[in-house]
Formats: C-alpha cells, sequence, structure tokens
C-alpha cells in the first residue's frame, strides 16, 4: 500500500476550460455549413521542485507545470473530429466537407495568444469568401413542424439544392432575367427570380418566394 509520501509528487490531472476559440459560416453548393474549433485544456499540476540538469549539478530547472488538451471540430453542430494532445498547442486539423478539403491552422501569436485560420479548397477564409461564396445564394425556409429547408442557388450553373440535393426545376425567361420553379416537399411551391440588369456592377441578384412570400437572404438577415 503506497504511503502519502509517494502520491505527493506525482501530477494531478485538473479541469481546464472549455472555449469555443474559432467558428465560420462555410458557404458551398449544397448550403451554409457551420465550423467550430472547441479547445479544453487541462493543467497537470506538478508540485514545484527543483533539479539538477543531467551531467550538470551547477544548473538547477524549475518544473512547474504541464499542459496537456482536447481539440473538438464540429460541423453543424455534429461532432467531426475529436484529438488530445500534449504540450503541442499548435499544428493543423485537416477535414473535409463535403468533397471540399479544408483546413485549420493553429499559430502562435503574440502575448501567449494563438491565432485559428481556416483554408478552402487551397484559398483562405477570406479570398473563398471574396470570391467562390459570393458565386452561393443561400435561404431558410422553416416550414411547419420541425422541417427546415435550406435553399441554395448556384448562380454559376443555376443549379439549386435543397437540404443538399438538387432538384428539378422549370425554367421561364422574364423581363430582367429569368425565373426557376421548384417545389418544397409536398406542400409549398417555391420560385427563385434572377435578376442581371445590374450584372457587371454586382453580379446576378435573386429572389426567393415561397407560396407568394419572399424569403430574405440569409447574408441579409
Amino acid at each position: 500500500m503506497a504511503n502519502k509520501s509517494d502520491n505527493k509528487d506525482k501530477p494531478a490531472k485538473v479541469p481546464g476550460n472549455v472555449d469555443l476559440v474559432a467558428h465560420w459560416d462555410v458557404k458551398l453548393s449544397d448550403g451554409t455549413h457551420k465550423v467550430e474549433f472547441v479547445r479544453t485544456l487541462f493543467a497537470w499540476a506538478i508540485p514545484e521542485s527543483t533539479l539538477h540538469r543531467p551531467g550538470r549539478p551547477d544548473i538547477f530547472l524549475q518544473v512547474h507545470g504541464t499542459t496537456s488538451g482536447r481539440r473538438l471540430l464540429k460541423i453543424d453542430g455534429k461532432e467531426f473530429k475529436r484529438k488530445n494532445f500534449m504540450f503541442k498547442l499548435v499544428g493543423t486539423e485537416e477535414f473535409t466537407i463535403g468533397s471540399v478539403p479544408c483546413q485549420i491552422s493553429i499559430e502562435a501569436a503574440p502575448n501567449m495568444r494563438y491565432a485559428y485560420k481556416l483554408t478552402i479548397g487551397g484559398q483562405t477564409y477570406e479570398r473563398y469568401e471574396e470570391t467562390t461564396a459570393k458565386n452561393f445564394k443561400n435561404w431558410n425556409f422553416p416550414s411547419t413542424g420541425n422541417t427546415m429547408y435550406q435553399i441554395t442557388l448556384d448562380t454559376q450553373t443555376l443549379e439549386v439544392r435543397v437540404n443538399g440535393k438538387v432538384v428539378e426545376t422549370s425554367s421561364d425567361f422574364t423581363d430582367t432575367g429569368s425565373q426557376l420553379s421548384f417545389g418544397l416537399g409536398q406542400d409549398f411551391g417555391a420560385s427563385i427570380k434572377i435578376d442581371t440588369t445590374d450584372f457587371h456592377r454586382h453580379g446576378i441578384a435573386a429572389t426567393l418566394t415561397v407560396d407568394n412570400h419572399e424569403i430574405p437572404l440569409l447574408s441579409d438577415q
């Protein structure tokens, strides 16, 4: 049986903080995905002790403690990847959303802080937002009950997806562009009116109507 003195120098795991350290909204062809990066730190409390460096009895080392923890990647509220780490607080986490490769880089920053950077398909998040993401128009339509429809228009291909799946549309020309009509489930008729009159300045404008009610773009809410 170990006595009390045998355990006094053993490290003890002390619960740390659970922090949502970074989050992004990523627009893809199948809708907008929420990416969350959560970090939990644990402090291993090691009693302060004075140690000699091997072979150098004149040099002393002060040992105060070490850090370990857990990284948790969540996509659309669901746990996607979990990793424990010891000492190494920087590095990268690679993952995919659908078929799109993504990476989170954890880098040391001044004043004992850390920077978290997301790349999507090889582009920084900022660059992706300026270029690729603007090709997608996204809406959410909550119907009766617990059903939520997420509608996405790809302005490059004029493809419409509902909850990530391509739906069949019928197209009609209008004075300002065209109109795509489709169904939402069995109960709702929907249409997206595409306006190209100011294309050279602002690109394609799109308006979603469900049962004669206009639904605001997610970026407008």
